[in-house]
């Protein structure tokens, strides 16, 4: 198979989709992304309780943390006081298993297509789908999306790969 110049067309590069996806937060993606870990300390406590009031009364948060959704530990789909109250609980030790507090967020991420392969200069899209625990669509988190080896294949933060060399990697 040869180019429009004549040449020959490298072989191509094998991209892999659902390997490394993170949220854009990332210390809260490294700490698992559980409601009611503000900080993404991986852990919940009285920091986190003191957040989530410093997020209801309309004040800024450090950078990398979030109150929402991670600040929802009643699921109710807004962060308000009865969450820092919640939290506080859990804190102490009260009973919270009626509530969600250190349920993960993110159940799965699912990638489409899951294989590709992309010839040298050519590019593809990758979908990235984000579940709750309950299979339910999450549309507050964005991938971050990178490639295991830009030798092979690069991605932007739209999940556009572009081959770039010969070979494999995981996206």
């Amino acid at each position: 198979m040869g180019t429009r110049d004549g040449g020959v067309l490298p072989r191509p590069s094998r991209v892999d989709g659902g390997g490394l996806l993170t949220a854009p937060a990332s210390p809260a993606a490294s700490a698992g992304l559980v409601r009611g870990d503000v900080d993404g300390d991986g852990i919940v406590s009285v920091v986190d309780a003191l957040a989530i009031l410093t997020s209801v009364v309309g004040k800024a948060l450090p950078a990398g943390w979030s109150a929402d959704p991670q600040g929802d530990v009643d699921c109710d789909g807004s962060v308000t006081t009865v969450d820092a109250a919640i939290v506080l609980a859990s804190v102490v030790g009260k009973d919270v298993s009626g509530y969600c507090v250190g349920q993960p967020l993110v159940g799965g991420i699912n990638v489409v297509p899951d294989s590709v392969f992309v010839f040298v200069y050519d590019t593809t899209r990758l979908q990235a789908t984000v579940t709750d625990p309950q299979g339910a669509p999450v549309t507050s988190f964005t991938p971050e999306w990178r490639s295991g080896d830009t030798a092979f294949a690069t991605v932007d933060s739209t999940g556009l790969v572009t081959g770039t060399g010969t070979g494999a990697t995981f996206v």
